[in-house]
């Protein structure tokens, strides 16, 4: 019979289906997408590989009590490189990626001007967007290889 202890703990599980998300998300964009959305699944495999990495080399990493220094320097990082390729694009939904980042940059923001922010609330606002970064990338993918299937005449 299996142990409680013996199962994967679901904050990785989450994380799993994230990366899982973002691999299938990533192989119909390279293979079927333009650049942007190539560069999209880059940025956004970018901030999933990053934030473990931090974590594991961290020992204040996930402790919602106070701002996490690591954390936000990897979420700015990641805001510059979306609004970069919101502003180089002539699509929609890069700036919708870049606005999701926003929000779990406020996060960090919130943190610094009220010690007192629920750490569940900080841990939610920090996290919760690359859930929403997916479903855009996703929409994106699928609207560039749709137009790319059915070009619309000049």
């Amino acid at each position: 019979m299996t142990k409680p202890q013996d199962l994967m703990p679901l904050h990785l599980m989450r994380f799993g289906f994230q990366i899982l998300l973002l691999g299938i998300i990533s192989v119909c964009a390279w293979r079927r997408a333009s650049t942007t959305e190539v560069r999209g699944a880059a940025i956004m495999a970018l901030m999933l590989a990053a934030s473990p990495v931090y974590a594991a080399i961290s020992e204040v990493a996930g402790r919602m009590t106070q701002l996490d220094v690591g954390y936000f320097v990897i979420d700015a990082s990641i805001l510059v490189l979306m609004l970069h390729l919101a502003l180089t694009s002539q699509k929609w939904w890069p700036l919708w990626l870049a606005s999701a980042q926003l929000i779990a940059m406020l996060s960090h923001v919130v943190r610094m001007l009220d010690a007192d922010y629920a750490p569940l609330a900080y841990a939610l606002m920090m996290r919760s967007p690359s859930w929403i970064q997916l479903l855009i990338l996703l929409l994106g993918v699928l609207s560039s290889m749709r137009w790319k299937a059915h070009p619309r005449a000049s």
